[in-house]
């Protein structure tokens, strides 16, 4: 029961999403829906988790682990095009890091993975980088410039399809 409760709260925040204007304020939205997801799937795993950690990041990552292939599949499938007109936004310059010892940058690694169509690869880059947007936003990291509006505008798009795949995944594999 506490699930279905979980899960809705995870609605209200999409649709919070859903209403605003600002990308800005969307993408904190989207983003809250998300995290509340990824912990959810963790929380399923091993009840006795403690969310307070510091592997927050990891867990924004590892969450499409629990994806069965074919949804992983289908969801890249899904945004591909969003995706290549995403990483063709990112400037080479501006390029994060996820790790310090990381030679190449996410935006990269997520190039690579999806000229190679290794699904888990973009999976994984792209949630780091979904993951950085969302710290460059909380610590101030980007100014509130039109170029940044376009790269959160497409952050949107993207993040709201994996919600509705991790949602839908969640329901059919937990529940």
């Amino acid at each position: 029961m506490t699930n279905k409760l979980e899960l809705e709260r995870v609605d209200t925040w999409i649709q919070k999403a859903k209403s605003e204007s600002d990308v800005f304020d969307k993408y904190i939205s989207y983003y809250i829906a998300y995290n509340m997801l990824y912990s959810l799937y963790y929380k399923k795993q091993n009840c006795n988790l403690d969310l307070g950690d510091k592997k927050d990041r990891y867990r924004a990552v590892n969450v499409f682990k629990f994806m069965p292939t074919k949804a992983k599949q289908e969801l890249v499938c899904s945004i591909y095009k969003l995706l290549i007109e995403y990483v063709n936004k990112i400037p080479i310059e501006t390029d994060e890091f996820w790790e310090n010892k990381d030679k190449e940058g996410i935006a990269s690694c997520l190039r690579q993975a999806l000229l190679y169509k290794d699904n888990n690869k973009v999976l994984e880059y792209l949630a780091k980088w979904l993951y950085k947007v969302r710290c460059n936003i909380f610590h101030g990291s980007k100014d509130y410039s039109d170029k940044w509006a376009e790269m959160l505008a497409l952050s949107n798009e993207i993040i709201y399809k994996i919600l509705i795949n991790l949602e839908h995944n969640y329901l059919s594999c937990f529940l």
